[in-house]
């Protein structure tokens, strides 16, 4: 039993975390919806200068919502690893680049704001 609800409780982390995943790729996927209808894929010459300033505003908005969607991905990628890796140098490699990953992102998002 005891066993049983260990790994209930990594499953159960492991499902949160994917829909946070998802929500964040929903939500960028909603945002880049809106910019193709204010014209991106589209030349200049054929868009509008009100829509293309709106469409460029929500370009700089998508940037945040895509760099964390990304990072949650790598990290659940990265956790499921160490789910199975068995041996310890296995582990601490996979620990090291999610940890260098994280510290990466953290310090991208920190320029973007």
């Amino acid at each position: 039993m005891s066993c049983y609800g260990r790994y209930y409780w990594y499953d159960m982390n492991i499902h949160s975390s994917r829909s946070a995943d998802e929500q964040q790729c929903i939500t960028g996927q909603c945002i880049v919806i809106m910019q193709v209808v204010y014209g991106a894929g589209r030349h200049i010459e054929h868009i509008k200068p009100n829509d293309f300033s709106n469409g460029l505003k929500l370009n700089f908005i998508s940037q945040p919502v895509y760099l964390l969607a990304i990072c949650s991905v790598k990290l659940s990628v990265g956790l499921f690893l160490l789910r199975i890796a068995v041996k310890a140098i296995y582990r601490r490699v996979i620990i090291g680049i999610m940890s260098r990953r994280s510290l990466r992102y953290a310090w991208y998002y920190a320029d973007l704001s």
